[in-house]
């Protein structure tokens, strides 16, 4: 199966982890970038890696190709789904990964070896056990040219509520209200834990 992996790597500086100075993309674990271990770990499972990201040498990842946005939004989510949009387009299957996230070898393989032909969200729904996270999070994103229509509607529904809403704090993450559209559900109904 031919498919595109594309890592989200944008968004503003505020988006660091706690008090370290550099955005979380960019914290080495045992000697590597965690954005380079994605990468190297999606190559296992495409030849078609692409980083979405600034432009900056340290996003620059061998084995993938970098496409430079300058996130102007409060959230990088925007700039990146948008930009990807002409690209994702060229492929039999897209995967959308974060690139803040540290993904296990088994989680990679559950993303990007998932043969089922539908749409799918990767994530976990409730509180994490293994560190302090009260709410889900979501991981990944894949999909098929028959979904990209859909997709498309529902993300330019979330962005068009994010930019006109005066409450963000909702749609802090674009994943989740596009997850509940997708899912046709109210993509404000938010239920923690």
């Amino acid at each position: 199966m031919m498919q595109r992996i594309i890592i989200s790597a944008a968004g503003p500086p505020a988006w660091q982890f706690k008090d370290w100075p550099i955005p979380k993309h960019l914290l080495k674990i045992e000697g590597e970038w965690l954005l380079h271990r994605t990468v190297r770990q999606a190559l296992t499972y495409s030849d078609d890696v692409w980083v979405v990201g600034p432009a900056d040498p340290r996003y620059k990842v061998p084995g993938a190709r970098l496409l430079v946005t300058d996130s102007v939004d409060d959230i990088g989510w925007i700039d990146c789904y948008l930009q990807v949009l002409p690209i994702r387009h060229q492929t039999e299957r897209t995967v959308h990964l974060l690139g803040d996230v540290y993904y296990s070898d088994e989680a990679m393989e559950t993303i990007c070896a998932d043969e089922r032909r539908e749409w799918m969200y990767y994530a976990r729904f409730g509180a994490a056990t293994l560190y302090e996270c009260d709410h889900g999070e979501g991981w990944g994103i894949g999909f098929y040219p028959e979904h990209f229509v859909e997709h498309d509607n529902a993300l330019r529904l979330v962005i068009d509520a994010y930019r006109s809403s005066t409450d963000k704090n909702y749609l802090l993450s674009l994943g989740w209200p596009h997850y509940r559209l997708m899912a046709g559900l109210d993509p404000c109904d938010h239920v923690k834990g």
